[in-house]
């Protein structure tokens, strides 16, 4: 039973199990990636980071499976034990048929299997004749009758050959989408975009909500905080052991409530000591204190394994010895192989120690945690004691779930601050999984497929050297050749431009030279023997472009289109002339960003459409800008509120000029003389009609013309139209105004003043 003590576990085992597994994948700092390499071309240098994440999810974390089969085995255990809870029959046969047999060409064609997303959850959809159902880890089983949302569907992948294999690939496929979905229009930096490839290639697609990091991050010691993938994967899987522990004896530590002379009591000791001190080897090492390093810290691991669990690993023979002075024991190779060893000492202040040349030592010890349980019993402040004491009040171990919570966290990329979310399910899939499996064995569907494309069997001549060793040349064609199957392979290679690898690419096709059907990808072994290549591979190209150049076509596109409705639509009354034109500027701006994108992901790949929409697009931005000009300049001309910087601005544009029109005219006004001096602002793209009129009032003929009594613009058919005038409307019950456009400035004022 749990330590009723401890808080019970939060954490997800299956997160934590999976984060665990695929803990160590690539970062650009792994790879080799260097700012010179990212400043050259982005692109390449993602595209090259998911071809690396494709080989390490499909590569081999034990010599028995790879990490993807392993995956698709945890979904179907999860789905076993909802199967074990049901006891409808129609539930229960739809989710047999699946785990019996999850081939869909061996079930029967009524039940289909699809990866969708529900409440944004990776998901497996099971549909039946008259029932659907969807699990997903974090919401457990849904039952629809009679089918499926159509939305649900809208965007499913249909798993059309092992279920579990494609459910467990979605999630590589949403972490490639997502490396998509990185925005590369700024120059990234190497740093930051290896934090963000870490965060986005998480999985946190199967779970409903991350653990609360932040305060548990802020405890963590910083030798911890810092350590390396490989260490914070160590210290994870240890914490996930000693909270086993914990929780299997129900207590801090395992002697807890045990008799010192009950058999138990040494089997408790020897669990408790393996696990000790391997957590002291390991904070050794990621302290660098003593010289210990991860490599010790494994043959430590693999010591305590043999011994504390009394199974023996295989290819891991690490034993115990006793130094030759009593003073500890020596740790490392059984046979005289190379080092390192560890040296452990129990009774020194320094633990362990790791040496290149061990010191004296005696034979291998068999048992050599009944000899350490017995020096405990002799004295109580023994080694057990004295490891237990190191960081034992660190405030983060305390508990099951704060272990397993850390456990977690050590594994598990926190979100980045601000990241901008994903859609939900990106256009483009960037995996190609037709023939891809991660069992050795082709479906029934990919049998049948291959069978279509078998050539006849005259083989040709074997080719002894080269890349394409081991293959038959027949008549000029590469012949593939096994168990009597003979296929053409289509051969060429593929060069980075950034990381400058060359590699060749063999596929099985129905014609050498104008295929139509083509097949899996073949790949030859050490020894030379070729075979059916069953990863997945990076889709590199939509429809004659890069992904990302795709998705930057098809956005080009979007803009063009937003760009005609814009040119379409009629013009606000009302609308600043400024304004129009800066709604034009603003789009035309939009069609050189879309071009400039489209232009920088189409250098190394791109088709007729694309040239053909990038110059639509500077074409369509620079005709914006003409008309938005255009209509500046003539909603400005025929503005009946014109202003001393309308009159500036067109005379910049040279769409008017101003005359003068004779000398000063004296006028009265309100029984006040009056000297009106006018200027005619003149239309030069209308006939040279007048458009309006400045008048300068002085007191005085003599007045200097720079000292107007006042000074405004009129329209020009209101030229003659004054006070007079709007007295008579008011008198006949009409409020008609005169416009009178203030020209208040010394700078307008010299507008006018300075025409000859």
């Amino acid at each position: 039973m749990p330590d009723p003590l401890s808080p019970s576990p939060s954490v997800d085992s299956l997160q934590l199990r999976i984060s665990q597994l695929f803990a160590l994948r690539p970062t650009l700092g792994t790879l080799g990636v260097t700012q010179t390499q990212l400043d050259e071309d982005p692109e390449s240098v993602l595209e090259y980071y998911a071809e690396q994440l494709i080989d390490f999810f499909c590569g081999p974390d034990t010599a028995s499976s790879n990490r993807w089969e392993q995956l698709a085995q945890i979904l179907a255990q999860r789905l076993r034990k909802i199967l074990r809870k049901q006891t409808d029959p129609t539930i229960r046969r739809l989710l047999q048929a699946v785990l019996t047999l999850p081939d869909s060409g061996e079930r029967a064609p009524t039940i289909e299997a699809y990866g969708v997303r529900r409440h944004n959850d990776l998901a497996l959809a099971i549909v039946g004749v008259d029932t659907a159902l969807i699990y997903s880890v974090a919401n457990g089983l849904e039952v629809f009758a009679p089918t499926l949302p159509p939305e649900v569907l809208e965007n499913a992948d249909r798993l059309d050959h092992d279920v579990f294999e494609g459910w467990a690939l979605c999630a590589l496929e949403v972490m490639l989408q997502r490396i998509d979905a990185i925005d590369l229009n700024d120059p990234p930096r190497l740093g930051p975009l290896d934090r963000q490839l870490a965060w986005v290639t998480r999985f946190r697609d199967f779970f409903q909500q991350d653990p609360e990091e932040e305060a548990l991050h802020q405890t963590l010691p910083l030798w911890l905080k810092d350590a390396s993938p490989e260490g914070r994967l160590a210290y994870s899987k240890w914490l996930m052991a000693m909270a086993g522990a914990h929780q299997k004896y129900c207590a801090p530590h395992l002697l807890t409530a045990l008799p010192a002379d009950d058999s138990a009591h040494e089997a408790c000791f020897t669990q408790d000591m393996a696990l000790q001190l391997r957590r002291v080897a390991l904070e050794y090492s990621l302290q660098a204190r003593a010289g210990v390093t991860l490599e010790g810290y494994q043959r430590l691991r693999a010591a305590v394994r043999t011994y504390a669990t009394h199974r023996f690993v295989q290819g891991e023979q690490m034993v115990f010895r006793r130094l030759m002075d009593e003073s500890g024991y020596l740790i490392g190779a059984q046979n005289d192989e190379a080092g390192p060893w560890l040296v452990f000492r129990p009774r020194s202040a320094q633990v362990f120690q790791q040496v290149a040349t061990p010191p004296a030592s005696g034979p291998v010890l068999q048992q050599p945690f009944v000899e350490l349980f017995q020096a405990s019993q002799a004295q109580v402040d023994g080694p057990l004691n004295a490891l237990l004491a190191v960081n034992a009040d660190a405030p983060w171990r305390d508990g099951i779930g704060r272990m397993r919570s850390v456990a977690l966290l050590l594994v598990y990329p926190a979100a980045l601050p601000g990241a901008e979310p994903v859609p939900a399910h990106p256009r483009f899939k960037r995996l190609d999984t037709y023939w891809a499996g991660a069992r050795q064995t082709l479906s029934v569907a990919q049998q049948s497929r291959l069978a279509d494309i078998r050539r006849p069997s005259r083989v040709g001549e074997l080719i002894r050297e080269g890349v394409h060793k081991g293959l038959h040349l027949f008549n000029t064609v590469l012949v593939y050749n096994k168990d009597e199957n003979h296929f053409n392979v289509l051969s060429h290679n593929r060069i980075s431009p950034v990381i400058n690898i060359n590699v060749p690419v063999h596929r099985l096709v129905d014609s050498p030279d104008s295929p139509e059907t083509v097949g899996p990808d073949i790949v030859a072994n050490a020894e030379g023997v070729w075979g059916i290549r069953r990863a997945p591979r990076l889709k590199r190209e939509v429809e004659g472009l890069s992904v990302r150049g795709r998705k930057a076509f098809d956005a080009a596109r979007a803009s063009l289109a937003r760009a005609s409705t814009l040119e379409a639509e009629a013009i606000r009354p009302g609308t600043p002339p400024v304004e129009v034109e800066e709604q034009f500027e603003h789009e035309a701006r939009r069609l050189d960003g879309a071009a400039t994108v489209l232009a920088q992901f189409t250098q190394r790949l791109s088709t007729a459409d694309s040239a053909a929409l990038l110059s639509q697009l500077r074409a369509k931005a620079l005709q914006l800008r003409i008309k938005g000009h255009r209509l500046r300049i003539d909603l400005t001309r025929f503005s009946q509120t014109p202003t001393v910087g309308d009159v500036q601005y067109l005379l910049e544009q040279q769409a008017v000029c101003i005359r003068r029109v004779n000398g000063r005219v004296q006028e009265t006004i309100d029984g006040t003389v009056d000297y009106l001096q006018e200027f005619e602002v003149v239309d030069v793209l209308a006939g040279y009609r007048p458009l309006w009129y400045a008048h300068f009032h002085y007191p005085l003929l003599q007045t200097p013309p720079d000292q107007p009594s006042k000074a405004h613009l009129k329209l020009a058919a209101q030229r003659r139209m004054g006070r007079v005038f709007e007295q008579a409307q008011r008198d006949a019950g009409r409020n008609t105004q005169v416009y009178r456009g203030p020209i208040s400035t010394p700078s307008g004022r010299r507008i006018f003043l300075d025409v000859v």
